[in-house]
């Protein structure tokens, strides 16, 4: 077996808790807009903002972690094998938690918002089951082509294989960020210009080297994704739409996250970390895929009970930690349900 590198099982976790802790400040900034548009003061908007900031990096460098550990196995390249192995490794947790999110929907449409069938076929139809669900679609087909660009990979020299992938990322992030949003998420064009992170994933991890100023870089990175949660927070003060901020500073193909994706992934591919931390890290796909859902019932019984904004009204520099770190542990708890880890000799 091979060695568990403890600084890349660290960074999937924090990734992972990233991803929840955009989605649970997303509740209190939402909240904000409302109280702002009322004349209200809103919920500490400027901690809210830089919560949900601060966790921005964790999309693109989870498609750096995917290249940096399927590339460069030349099992990959193999179609037959790796098309028969990958589907029991993301494929089946998927196809739960869709199949759970479909009756979740369901009971919604049917009980809450009375649309309907409609409210269960259209998250289908646009690769979105559910909120989050949006970049399982974009890693499916990621992974159709992936044996090809391992093959690709073989071909080429370390040096030229490293100039496309730069070219790719800065291509596929610049298309996606000048061209409108997407809303239709099984799209193979999409999924090619996200493809640009799962290259230059590989291409870090080969090219780094055990330096401890690695910290300097994952520093950087975070102060780089508050500095731009800064730039959304005065642009909502200044009544511009959060969603046209958001699609300028913070979503996952903008200028500001890429660079600060890549600080922060390559800062933990220089550190070295004590412990084994794989226990944790196996369990950041399966808690990835069931929070979401976790969150919206908790949210949608504090409004059903306790009213509107009841929950985004508490002390957001305390609660959203708190309910983040909550939500974290139920989902663990909850995942081994859904994915059976490899027993590790």
């Amino acid at each position: 077996m091979k060695q568990r590198e403890a600084n890349y099982d660290l960074l999937r976790i924090l990734a992972c808790a990233g991803v929840v802790l955009v989605h649970v400040s997303a509740i209190f900034a939402e909240t904000f807009i409302w109280d702002l548009a009322e004349g209200l003061p809103g919920n500490h908007p400027f901690y809210t903002l830089m919560y949900n900031s601060v966790g921005r990096f964790a999309v693109p460098v989870f498609l750096m972690l995917t290249g940096a550990f399927v590339l460069g196995d030349t099992r990959t390249a193999e179609y037959r094998s790796f098309y028969r192995n990958s589907p029991k490794k993301i494929g089946i947790p998927y196809l739960i938690i869709v199949l759970v999110s479909c009756l979740y929907n369901a009971w919604i449409s049917y009980r809450v918002d009375y649309t309907g069938m409609a409210g269960v076929i259209r998250p289908l139809v646009n690769g979105v089951p559910f909120y989050h669900l949006w970049y399982m679609s974009i890693l499916f087909i990621i992974y159709l082509f992936l044996p090809w660009i391992e093959r690709v990979r073989m071909k080429l020299s370390p040096r030229g294989f490293a100039v496309l992938s730069a070219v790719w990322l800065l291509a596929g992030n610049a298309w996606l960020y000048l061209a409108e949003p997407v809303t239709q998420h099984w799209n193979p064009w999409e999924a090619l210009c996200y493809t640009g992170y799962v290259l230059v994933g590989y291409v870090v991890r080969s090219a780094v080297r055990r330096d401890s100023r690695g910290w300097l870089l994952v520093l950087a990175g975070i102060v780089l994704e508050l500095w731009l949660g800064y730039q959304v927070y005065t642009g909502i003060r200044h009544g511009l739409d959060r969603e046209l901020l958001e699609q300028r500073w913070l979503l996952a193909y903008t200028p500001g996250i890429t660079v600060s994706s890549l600080l922060v992934f390559s800062g933990f591919g220089m550190v070295r970390i004590n412990g084994d931390l794989r226990n944790l890290s196996m369990y950041s796909y399966p808690v990835f895929l069931v929070h979401a859902l976790l969150l919206d019932l908790v949210l949608r019984l504090s409004r059903y009970y306790l009213g509107q904004r009841w929950l985004a009204h508490l002390d957001s520099r305390i609660f959203i930690p708190f309910l983040t770190l909550i939500i974290l542990i139920i989902s663990r708890v909850i995942s081994p349900c859904m994915m059976r880890p490899k027993t590790h000799k």
